[in-house]
């Protein structure tokens, strides 16, 4: 679990032995699967506040900026390939006003983790509508901003203009 929420390096620090280090050691060195961030497409999103408009089952609705999480565990969806394979979970989809994006965190097979590649979240609850988000696999956590070691301070206006 540790290496899936990519907290490994808390578990590196600890070099005194305990119960389970054997099994972490062993996750660390050979992860399953690694959180990313999806970037959910608009055009996906918008259809599903279209239907609360529309007649015939509307898909799950999505609060804004962050659906709801049902108690005792939350909401997640499956997370689909090109070909329809499941590949993941992703859980609590938000939207980003600082972005203008609607994303969500997801924790994905690493065999199948390609920034940039298009997957589908499968929104919605069993046995309801079901929407085929699709989605963009991006970094965790998501962040666009320049890294600090990378900024140039010479961009930066000096004084009053």
């Amino acid at each position: 679990m540790s290496a899936e929420l990519d907290w490994g390096w808390m578990a590196k620090k600890n070099d005194a032995p305990y119960t389970g280090k054997a099994a972490v050691d062993a996750e660390l060195a050979n992860p399953k699967r690694k959180i990313v961030s999806l970037v959910w497409n608009v055009d996906d999103v918008t259809d599903i506040y279209r239907s609360q408009f529309e007649e015939g089952e509307f898909y799950k609705y999505m609060e804004l900026p962050s659906a709801v999480q049902a108690p005792a565990g939350g909401h997640a969806d499956w997370v689909l390939d090109a070909e329809g394979n499941r590949i993941g979970i992703a859980a609590v989809p938000v939207y980003s006003s600082y972005y203008k994006v609607f994303l969500c965190q997801a924790v994905l097979d690493v065999d199948k983790i390609q920034e940039g590649a298009q997957v589908f979240v499968q929104w919605g609850d069993f046995g309801k509508r079901i929407k085929n988000v699709r989605a963009t696999i991006e970094k965790y956590p998501y962040n666009r901003l320049v890294e600090n070691q990378k900024y140039d301070l010479s961009t930066v206006p000096v004084g009053c203009e």
